[in-house]
């Protein structure tokens, strides 16, 4: 069924009338600023708001000094 749906499936979902805001996707904008809208999407992602990720100091970082530590010093 899914091979029959595909070359039809950009024009199921435009028939639908939807926004992009409503989509929440970038790709397949309307407006063919998919890149622009990657970039926008990616800069309001609340992940990307610090600097260094919530617990990355507590629980990353350690494993990366510890894994370091280890195969440093089997060189």
């Amino acid at each position: 069924m899914l091979e029959q749906i595909r070359p039809n499936a950009v024009a199921l979902v435009d028939a639908f009338d939807l926004t992009d805001h409503v989509l929440n996707s970038a790709l397949g904008r309307k407006d063919g600023k998919v890149y622009e809208a990657l970039y926008d999407m990616a800069h309001r992602e609340p992940l990307n708001q610090a600097e260094v990720a919530e617990g990355f100091k507590k629980h990353l970082q350690p494993l990366m000094k510890a894994s370091r530590l280890m195969f440093s010093s089997k060189l």
